[in-house]
């Protein structure tokens, strides 16, 4: 198999599907089940398919039973709940056998990327320091960020001083609501620049040990949309997507004029 295009599906009232058919768009695929957490996800792909299906985003529903046989139905009454629960028009395959030998997909070793075998992964490069992770790459006008946590669970930021740390030659600091970080030129930097913030935090409550963690989700689950009610979840314990995409914006911003100066 040359490319994800080269597959074909079976839809769920029994049709060729064939990934060709949507050569040029992003297409995001989603393994689902009737009787799964993450069951209610069904009105959320719904409303990107409504949003975002206009402008070529393919979403596209894929029934399995193979994670704790949550998907026990058949392809009819799959169809028949889903329309009629979640009021689902994005198209969905029959069920597939996911993992294990008689997956419907090629098995990893197969994949390829961009028409190239993947890479595989060499042990003897781990043990002899040859191999790259993420942090090990460096690139032109890369910044490296660091952010202030919250003495306490649910804690709000009562006034922060940040005056001292902009002094710092290379050094951006991001203030948002209860959100404060900095990016710098190298992480030894961004640690001691974000050690010079002093920030004043209005009490919250401990944070949960490690063994009380489930316990906690589930007495204080999130009031907000999202996948599966989890949208809230990073701002519970001290961050905020949406204002990491800021400072990530920022950084990149930075980096831009650095490289131009």
């Amino acid at each position: 198999m040359a490319s994800a295009h080269d597959f074909i599906f079976t839809t769920i009232d029994n049709k060729p599907l064939d990934m060709k058919d949507f050569a040029g768009k992003p297409v995001l695929v989603v393994n689902v089940a009737s009787y799964c957490g993450f069951t209610p996800q069904y009105a959320d792909l719904e409303k990107l398919h409504e949003t975002y299906g206009p402008k070529g985003l393919v979403v596209l529903g894929v029934p399995s039973n193979d994670f704790g046989a949550q998907e026990p139905r058949t392809e009819p009454e799959i169809a028949k709940f889903c329309e009629s629960m979640y009021g689902v028009k994005f198209p969905l395959t029959a069920k597939q056998k996911v993992i294990g030998p008689d997956a419907s997909l090629a098995g990893a070793s197969k994949w390829s990327v961009a028409g190239a075998p993947a890479p595989k992964v060499n042990g003897h490069d781990f043990i002899t320091g040859k191999h790259q992770y993420t942090s090990d790459i460096v690139r032109p006008g890369m910044m490296y960020g660091k952010v202030q946590r919250p003495a306490a669970l649910n804690a709000t930021l009562a006034s922060v001083e940040t005056k001292a740390v902009e002094k710092v030659p290379g050094v951006t600091v991001v203030h948002d609501g209860d959100f404060v970080g900095v990016a710098a030129p190298d992480v030894e930097t961004a640690v001691r620049a974000l050690d010079q913030i002093e920030p004043q935090w209005k009490a919250g409550e401990p944070f949960p040990v490690e063994s009380e963690l489930f316990d906690y989700l589930r007495k204080n689950p999130a009031q907000s949309e999202g996948f599966g009610g989890r949208a809230d979840f990073g701002r519970t314990f001290g961050f905020d997507a949406h204002r990491i995409v800021a400072l990530t914006e920022a950084v990149r911003a930075f980096g831009k004029h650095a490289q131009r100066s």
